[in-house]
């Protein structure tokens, strides 16, 4: 009997230790809904679908997502990962460095003014009657801006790649 129970608490022990010493790796999201200051986000942020976001000076760690009918309004941060823009969703970037690319996949839009990003691409997936725009003033595209629906329009920008409507549909225009 004392044999069994030192074994009992020998195997509770070494399960014990396995458990303590494996590391965990779960990654970080912040969902965003109102207003936030000059913070760090660790991770991921995600502004769920039909809310808004409005950030000042923050700068987050990881991808960005602009959820279905979401809003994201950021000035003065940073944003290391990509930002994706979702169906009907917008996004608004003033003195901001997206070191990541921007991807608005049936967006309503997103306007970048004195913004730094990487490649730009806006898209359709389910709609492709819905006319995506994409306005840049004095934005910095690092990367190819493409584009196969909507609006496009750069004005005093500086375009460092190719630009692309590859597949734009009739009335709607790159400019």
């Amino acid at each position: 009997m004392k044999a069994r129970s030192v074994l009992a608490v020998a195997a509770v022990v070494a399960s014990a230790t396995v458990a303590v010493a494996m590391p965990a790796s779960a990654g970080l999201t912040t969902y965003c809904e109102g207003e936030a200051g000059a913070v760090n986000v660790p991770g991921d942020l995600r502004v769920a679908a039909a809310k808004s976001c409005v950030l000042d000076g923050t700068t987050v760690t990881g991808t960005v997502t602009v959820e279905a009918g979401a809003n994201l309004v950021i000035t003065g941060g940073a944003f290391t990962g990509n930002v994706t823009v979702l169906d009907d969703g917008f996004f608004d970037a003033k003195g901001t460095e997206l070191k990541g690319s921007l991807t608005a996949t049936d967006g309503y839009g997103f306007f970048l003014s004195g913004t730094k990003s990487g490649a730009i691409r806006v898209q359709s997936s389910a709609h492709p009657e819905r006319g995506t725009y994409a306005y840049l003033n004095a934005a910095t595209v690092n990367g190819n801006l493409s584009s196969t629906v909507g609006e496009v329009f750069a004005q005093d920008s500086t375009l460092n790649g190719s630009v692309s409507d590859d597949g734009l549909p009739p009335g709607s225009s790159l400019t």
